[in-house]
Formats: C-alpha cells, structure tokens, sequence
C-alpha cells in the first residue's frame, strides 16, 4: 500500500506585533451547522499571568464577549488559545480585553520575540539581582539586633542600623518589586484577586509599619524579611520565566523553519556529473512541484522527495534526535533539517504551513494553551483562597492586637508570606506540561493532552500493519527464473530495473536497492507504462514487459508478485515483500516485555498479515478486515474491560483510532487520519510508544503528590503563623521553598519513561 503524503493542518502565520497583523491570522473551517460564522483562532502569549486567578480572570472576561466560543489561559506557560467569529468580535478587540484586565499579550507565532523574551529575562535578573544584594546588606545590619541581649545595643546605634535598613529596603520595593505592586493595583482596578494581591499587601504591609518603626524609634523592623521575600518570590519566577522562554523558542524555531531562501533548479542536467542550473530564490516564492538544490551543510527549505543523491541530515529539530539520519532517493526530507554530507535534489511537495514542522509547532501551541480539568478546578478556587488568606491575615492581627500590637503585625505579615497559592495552581500544570515536554523529546506529540489519564491504564496495543508495522517501500524476496529460459536472476533483475526507469513506484525503488546505484543497466528505447498492467519497452532490439503476472496459476510465496515477459512468454517472476521498520520488532518487544497484549489488525490478505505479524513475534492477527470489522474487534475487547491503544497511519484506519481508549497516528499517515488521533508520533519514533505508559503514570503520581503536598502546606503552615510560630522571615523561606518543591517534583516526570527506553538498548 503506498502511504499518502502529509498535508497537515495549517500553523498559524507568522507576525510580528498585534496591532498590525491580527486580521490577516488564519481562518478556521467552521463545522457548525447552518449559518454559524467561520471561527479563527487566535494563539497568543499574556505577559502578566502570576497565578491561576489570572488565568480564571481572563477566561471569564472573553467569555462574556459575543463571538467568543472557547477560551484557553495555560499559568504554567502563559499561552492562550482563543477562538471567536471574526464577525462578532475582532482579534483587536480580543487582545484590548485582555490589556485592559492589566496583562500584556502577544502572538504566539511571531516570527522571532528572541530579543523580547532575552529583555524580559535581563530585566527580571536586574531586579533579582537587586533585591539578592539588598538582602545580604540588609541582613548584615539586622545582625547585631538578634545577637544582642536587651541593652546591649545603644539606642543611636540600634536607630543608625534601622535607617541603614530602611535606605535599603527602598530599591527592593520601588524596583525590584514594582511589577509586583502594579500587577496587584491592575487587579485590584478590574475587581479581580490574584496571587500579587497578597503577596503586595505583605510587602506594603512590612515596609509601611517597618517605616513607622523606624521613624518614630517604637516596634520590630521587618526589612530583612521584607528583602528575602521579594528576592525568594523574584528567583522562583525567573526559574519560571526561563522554562516558558524554553518552550516559546522551540516552537518559535519549528514554525520558521521553512524561512530564508533556497536554490531552485531551473534545468536538471540528465548527466549527474553536469551541474544543474540554479537561482536563489525566497522560501515564500517556492511552489509544490519546484525542484530545489540542498548543498552540503544547507538547511532543506520545505517538505519534499529526494530525487537524485543520497546524504545524511541532522533532524533533531523534528525529533529531539541529535544523530544523523541517512536519507537517499525516494524518501522524503523535512524542511528546518540539516543536509550534512552530500548535495541533494530534491522535489517540493509541501511548502509554509502545510510542513511537518509548522504541524508540529501548531501541536505544541495547542498543547501549551491546553487546560486540565483538575488545574481547571484549583484555578476557579484560587480567587476563594486568596480571600481566605488575607481574611485569616485579618483575623490572626485581630486576635493578637489586644495582648501584643507588634505581635499581631508579625502575624499578618507571617500568614500573607507563608501562604503559596502558586504551588496549588502550578500543581497539575507543571506535571502535566514536563509531560508533553518529555513525550516531545521521545518523539510523541500529544494533539489532546487530556488522554494522559488515559495512557497510564493502557493494557492492549492495536497495530495496523501496512505503513505502520510495514515501511512504505517494498523489497525483492526472491527471483524465480523459467526452467527453458537462459537468463540469469542478474540478467533479469537488471532488465527490470532498466524498464522501471526512474519512477518513484515502490516496485521500482526496490528493483533500484538491490541492484544498487552503480550497476550498468541495458539501454531502454520506446519505454511505456500501461496503467495497472505494466511497463514495456525494447532492448537490444526486442521487446520486454514487467509487471502483473498475465496467469491466474498459484503464485509462490505470499508477496507482491511481478513478471517479465517477452514474445516467447515468461522468462522470470519476480517477488517483492515488505519491508518491516526497522523500529518496528524493538518496540514490539519493549511492549511485550511490559506486559501488553498486542494484536496486528490488517486489510490485507491473513496470509501477509500472518507474515509479517510472525516475523515481530505477534501472536494475535487477523488479516482481510475491513474498516467496520476493525473496530468491532476493537470494541470487543474494550467490553472485556481492556484499554486499547490503537495506532494506524491509513484513512481506513479512521473508525479504529477514533474508537480506541487512546489512539496514535504516524505523522507519514494520511491528514484525516491524525486529525482523528491523540497522538501523532513522528517517523522512526515508534520504539517511543514503550514509554507512553510510563511517562503518564510518572505525571499522574507527580499530580498527586503536588496536590498533597500543597494541601498540607498550607493548611499546616496557616494555622502556625497564626499561632505566632512562624516568623516573617521563615515564612517567606517557606513560601519559596512549596513553590520550588512543586516545579522539582514536575521535573522528574522529565526523566521518566528512561527505563522503558533502555530496554530496547539491551
């Protein structure tokens, strides 16, 4: 069966700034029924959001909207996916909402925000950095007033330190904290409780009493808690910042791949020795069909087919996979991959958004805007818990107020610092996101991240065998020669060659393989292909055909069958097989070697299906199936209490994948195909599909334990400062440390899935 090409879904256009590019984003095929708008989309990263309160602030205010149909806000990586009729509500009005709720957006596919991100990180270290020096300066003059016993330190010398702390204390809140303080007026101005609320009301409330303390001589100064919680909460957002810069980069790069110019070959010299014709051309001005020259060391500039020449390329902007790749005549190349060795030519067959490269950078935007219905939950609670905490902020300096004034500061400020809204509302998306990001190294990018939960309980695999199991080329199994005739299997191999020519036929690309590149082949004169029969053509003044056997006799072997005929009748059959991926028999193994039951379900004949199905050691098969009786077989098992991983690369292979507990598609497959997936796994990953399940199970427990661990924090730590327990300055260390916990914790989902890998290495 040979494998259509990729036509993914279009990646939005690149732009550079909101205010003049908006309109021209791509439209959207709108599937409602009857009139209903066409709907676009609108990808864009909000500088700004702190916390999951921020996410459900600006949800709920495009929600209201008329045209607004779906808004998505991700806290861990700032992206928004929002889709809205452009004739109700334009992309302007869209993104003046969101300013006007106090936060910065920007489009995602900008093509290059490099110099935008590297000023926001500068800018961010400058303040850290600030408030890291003050700290250490503050926390020198704060010494000698906790080593020193009551009297010892003379009043001058004890009001000289607290100015020094004070003059201090002034740059960490006027600049170190000042997006803080404008980010809490912002919400305040719109009604809206996000987690800079309470962090600045601790940071108002310590300095302003702080000052008092200091100009009047009476009460506790708190200016080195004030400093190390500025320069605590600063550190943790920059670790954050440099996370989401990570992740902005990458799709950043895989959405400009096809950008700069290329060589397009006007005339392509027959003799491989002649050079061929060329002009520099822009990427934009390629078309499908062009012939372009990729130089050695040169960036291929869209999707195509190698048509003369054979190299290595480096495709680790696809695949994570740093190694370099052979590629010869007849495979495709990807645009943003390197060609390292040799010059190519290659043939366009996909251009701009329609690339592998501009579908995976649509993918990754999708997945970084995508919400999770627990993250969803902890985020619509986050406005309640704020208010929760500076009510007990309130009540805790009520209680102490009568006996001890400076007491029930102390409290306040305590229970404002010690609280973490953030650790609860990063809990689900920092696991769930570290999982994407590891899935993405592994070669596996989720189209709907939600299945995660799914993944982890998957007990049967689902193969389907052509273009899946099976590469889409095929290979000489055996020559089988006539008993009267006198040509040799060489002879005939190389007159079939000869006939097939140059096509880019599977038959022909394996008779090219076994002969090899710099075998001399008989000269070919009126050469004429016959749709669905054959071709033929003379050599040496007679006449020769190749192609379906003109006999109904039985045909040896289970393959492909081919024939070459003269006008004396047959002289050889030729069979051809499938060729099994070479990754295909290491993950069929490292799945078994888990545990899951596999199953290879094929539309063609049971005797290949049983073939191929016995070279992978695969028990279970059926072959001859249709589409229907696929997902029957699939739903049978599904009632006997199985989770079905389907994965199929073919349109037949539609009502299976939508019908599986979770489903994988080849991004060679057919577009329809991975658009019903929810996951699409790039070529010559499938070994990848060993660690989906592991990967999963890693993130759900990491979810878990987030969530517990944020819980008890907060309920634990509360009530303690409360009571007076926790100082000011230890809740701040505690804050800091539940927010770093949450992303540690996240981390290790990175690593997960290693052990399913290394199976396939013993």
């Amino acid at each position: 069966m040979k494998l259509e090409s990729v036509s993914p879904p279009a990646a939005l256009s690149d732009r550079p700034l909101i205010a003049h590019h908006l309109e021209p984003l791509r439209a959207r095929s709108d599937r409602a029924v009857g009139k209903a708008p066409p709907v676009r989309e609108l990808a864009l990263i909000v500088d700004g959001v702190v916390c999951g309160a921020c996410t459900v602030a600006i949800a709920d205010a495009l929600r209201h909207k008329p045209g607004v149909s779906t808004v998505q806000v991700n806290p861990m990586t700032r992206q928004a996916l929002v889709e809205f009729a452009p004739a109700l509500i334009s992309a302007q009005e869209i993104t003046a909402e969101i300013e006007r709720l106090g936060y910065l957006p920007r489009l995602a596919e900008a093509p290059s925000a490099e110099q935008l991100r590297h000023s926001q990180r500068k800018a961010l270290l400058w303040r850290t950095g600030i408030a890291w020096l003050a700290m250490m300066q503050i926390m020198m003059y704060a010494w000698p007033a906790y080593q020193s016993a009551p009297g010892e330190l003379l009043p001058d010398h004890a009001f000289l330190l607290r100015w020094a702390q004070w003059i201090l204390s002034l740059p960490v809140v006027l600049i170190a904290a000042s997006p803080i303080l404008r980010s809490a007026w912002s919400g305040l101005k719109m009604h809206t409780l996000n987690m800079d609320v309470t962090v600045s009301a601790a940071i108002a409330l310590t300095f302003v009493f702080s000052t008092h303390a200091t100009f009047s001589g009476h009460g506790e100064v708190w200016f080195d808690s004030l400093s190390m919680f500025v320069a605590l909460i600063l550190s943790v957002r920059y670790l954050l910042m440099r996370g989401q810069h990570v992740q902005e980069a990458r799709i950043e790069r895989l959405a400009a791949a096809a950008t700069g110019s290329a060589r397009r070959i006007l005339q392509d010299r027959a003799d491989s020795s002649s050079e061929a014709r060329t002009e520099d051309v822009d990427v934009d001005s390629l078309r499908v069909g062009d012939l372009v020259l990729v130089p050695a060391g040169g960036l291929v500039p869209a999707d195509g087919q190698i048509v003369r020449g054979t190299s290595a390329l480096n495709e680790a902007i696809l695949t994570g996979e740093s190694m370099p790749i052979a590629r010869r005549v007849g495979e495709r190349v990807h645009a943003g991959t390197i060609n390292l060795s040799a010059e190519l030519h290659v043939r366009i067959d996909a251009i701009g958004t329609a690339t592998r490269a501009a579908e995976i950078a649509q993918i990754m935007r999708r997945v970084a805007a995508t919400r999770f219905t627990s993250a969803d939950r902890a985020d619509r609670w986050a406005p309640y818990f704020l208010m929760g905490v500076l009510a007990s902020a309130a009540l805790g300096a009520a209680f102490w107020l009568p006996q001890d004034p400076d007491r029930a500061l102390s409290v306040a400020i305590a229970v404002l610092m010690v609280t973490c809204p953030c650790a609860l509302s990063l809990a689900t998306p920092a696991a769930m996101f570290a999982a994407v990001s590891r899935l993405g190294e592994l070669g596996v990018y989720l189209r709907r991240p939600a299945v995660i939960s799914r993944l982890a309980r998957i007990s049967t695999v689902i193969f389907d065998k052509t273009g899946t199991l099976s590469a889409d080329a095929l290979c000489v199994e055996r020559v089988y020669l006539t008993p009267d005739r006198t040509f040799s299997e060489r002879d005939v191999l190389h007159m079939v060659t000869a006939l097939e020519g140059q096509g880019f036929h599977p038959v022909a690309a394996a008779l090219r393989q076994r002969v090899g590149q710099s075998a001399k082949l008989p000269t070919v004169i009126r050469q004429r292909e016959q749709a669905g029969v054959g071709v033929e053509g003379w050599i040496d003044g007679q006449w020769y055909r190749f192609g379906k056997p003109s006999r109904s006799d039985i045909l040896p072997g289970g393959g492909l069958h081919c024939e070459l005929i003269d006008a004396a009748g047959r002289i050889a059959l030729v069979e051809f097989s499938e060729r099994v991926r070479e990754e295909a028999g290491p993950a069929v193994q490292a799945l078994a070697r888990q545990g899951f039951d596999l199953l290879v379900l094929s539309g063609d004949s049971p005797i290949q299906a049983a073939r191929l199905a016995q070279s992978l050691q695969i028990d279970g098969v059926r072959g001859g199936l249709t589409a229907e009786d696929k997902l029957a077989h699939m739903q049978s098992l599904q009632r006997q209490g199985r989770v079905v991983l389907a994965v199929g690369d073919g349109l037949n292979d539609g009502p299976l994948l939508a019908g599986a507990d979770v489903s994988a598609a080849l991004v060679t497959g057919a577009p329809a195909t991975q658009a019903a997936a929810d996951l699409v796994i790039l070529g010559g990953r499938l070994t990848s599909l060993a660690a989906l399940r592991a990967v999963a199970s890693k993130a759900l427990a990491v979810v878990n334990q987030n969530l517990t661990w944020a819980l008890a924090y907060n309920l634990i730590c509360v009530p303690l400062a409360i009571a007076g327990w926790i100082s000011p300055g230890w809740a701040s260390v505690g804050m800091a440390v539940s927010s770093l916990v949450v992303l540690a914790n996240a981390a290790r989902v990175a690593r997960s899935g290693r052990e399913a890998i290394k199976t396939l290495q013993d």
